[in-house]
């Protein structure tokens, strides 16, 4: 078994202007840290300029073949065993450096309140540092292992088109990956699938290249605390195949682990983290995360344990439009509906350019609907033109006339297009979608409302179409 060699990555930024985490704190006193305990150190985010913030992995290519994102892991989970270095929950970040003046650093990206949140996630311009190092040098941590996890199994017919990409700073540190064959009655990793190993020497390097600030944060700690700056390096990538990990066809698995590269099936137990060295030096344990957690596919072929690639149609049921269970939306002008396998679409505004579809249209690549993911959802509104919404497990997009509901900088034009989501917001974190004319509704798995619009009288608190999603009470 081996990896499989990236040959281009597919990224884009999202704008943010947002301050409100912004703070002063003083070093963190880890070994080997190059901040003051005694000094103040202010940490701004995505406020130099509010343009190029969060860089988004949404595709790659191996070979002359692109893979697309399908899923985010539900959840990445640190297993941990303490050593003479590290006890408790330690969190170790990376972020992207804009510019810094004195003592004042402005990150380029948004805030991110984990360790958790930074690795899980398709924003490539953050991750972890030194993630399994405990041996005494610089940011040294107790993780003997994470757990990138999907509460549905995946599975493919294709095993050779999808797979798992890790992305790391400097291309440059060894460790081993194994996929998860089943889960015990706590829901933890109990089988897993071959051991294999990726070496220094097998890292693509990007030509995008990230300055980082290393942040520390231990249990007592109010905020991540500044520990080091690492200078310019490129963005890495390394892609993992059901086939490279072993994994056949229609066989499924409930995600991956990542490991130091010290740690074997013998003596070593993988499902038992305390088995694990806890002397991991920075060339077997110095890998530099960034965020991973995605599934990706360059055929379309990866779906959940069970779930075929078209699903059957299923019954109307109720007068309100429900996401899962109703085939059609009707605004006015313009109509979505459910079909076989994809969303359909005719009306007012509602073809890929934002004109007219006045034929049955697919919402599909090939109809210029160019989307990452997989669509989950939509909504849309029509009164004297028309808008539409759609969102994947990646991300939010709009098309339509940009006068319906919302306009600039949420969505940039009347073609279909990324639409800009609440800062640190996951897809898999978003419950319900609604929009009517002049206000588009989000609804958050945590019970939170988001709300934009174009006219400020439908809202409870001021906004106009180009304010940013507002949080409501």
């Amino acid at each position: 078994m081996a990896q499989t060699p990236v040959t281009g990555i597919n990224t884009y930024y999202i704008d943010i202007n947002d301050n409100s985490n912004d703070y002063i704190t003083t070093g963190s006193p880890v070994p080997g840290s190059g901040f003051s305990i005694s000094t103040n150190y202010t940490i701004q985010h995505s406020t130099t300029t509010t343009t190029n913030n969060d860089l988004l992995l949404n595709g790659f290519t191996v070979g002359g073949n692109l893979y697309d994102f399908q899923f985010l892991a539900d959840t990445v989970v640190f297993r941990r065993v303490n050593n003479a270095q590290a006890t408790g929950e330690r969190q170790i970040i990376q972020l992207a450096i804009e510019s810094k003046s004195g003592n004042t650093y402005k990150l380029e990206l948004s805030y991110v309140p984990s360790e958790a949140a930074a690795l899980n996630s398709l924003t490539i311009n953050r991750g972890a540092d030194n993630a399994f190092a405990n041996d005494g040098g610089p940011n040294s941590n107790n993780i003997e292992r994470l757990d990138y996890l999907f509460n549905d199994k995946l599975r493919t017919t294709t095993p050779d088109n999808s797979g798992f990409i890790i992305n790391e700073r400097g291309g440059n540190d060894n460790f081993k990956i194994a996929a998860i064959l089943s889960l015990d009655a706590n829901g933890n990793p109990a089988t897993y699938g071959n051991l294999v190993s990726a070496s220094a020497s097998d890292w693509w390097q990007s030509a995008i290249t990230v300055n980082t600030l290393v942040m520390v944060k231990d249990e007592a700690d109010a905020n991540f605390r500044p520990s080091a700056e690492v200078g310019s390096q490129p963005l890495s990538s390394i892609f993992f195949s059901f086939t490279d990990l072993g994994i056949a066809t229609g066989v499924e698995i409930h995600g991956y682990s990542l490991f130091a590269n010290d740690v074997s099936i013998s003596p070593q137990t993988l499902t038992d983290v305390s088995t694990f060295p806890t002397n991991t030096n920075s060339t077997d344990g110095g890998l530099d995360l960034i965020a991973s957690g995605g599934a990706f596919s360059s055929d379309g072929n990866l779906t959940f344990g069970g779930v075929g690639a078209d699903p059957e149609c299923p019954v109307l049921s109720g007068f309100v439009f429900d996401k899962e269970t109703d085939l059609m939306l009707t605004s006015y002008h313009a109509h979505i509906a459910k079909t076989d396998g994809q969303f359909v679409t005719w009306g007012e505004d509602m073809a890929a350019d934002g004109t007219d579809a006045t034929v049955l249209t697919p919402i599909t690549k090939a109809n210029g609907y160019n989307y990452s993911g997989v669509p989950l959802m939509f909504t849309l509104s029509t009164n004297t033109h028309g808008q539409a919404f759609l969102l994947t497990t990646f991300g939010l997009y709009s098309w339509g006339d940009s006068t319906e509901v919302v306009g600039v900088p949420i969505v940039n034009s009347k073609g279909f297009g990324p639409m800009q989501a609440p800062p640190g917001l996951l897809a898999s974190e978003i419950l319900d979608i609604k929009a009517n004319s002049d206000v588009f509704f989000l609804l958050t798995k945590l019970g939170e409302v988001w709300v934009v619009g174009r006219n400020s009288s439908q809202l409870q608190t001021i906004a106009t179409r180009t304010a940013a999603l507002t949080a409501q009470q």
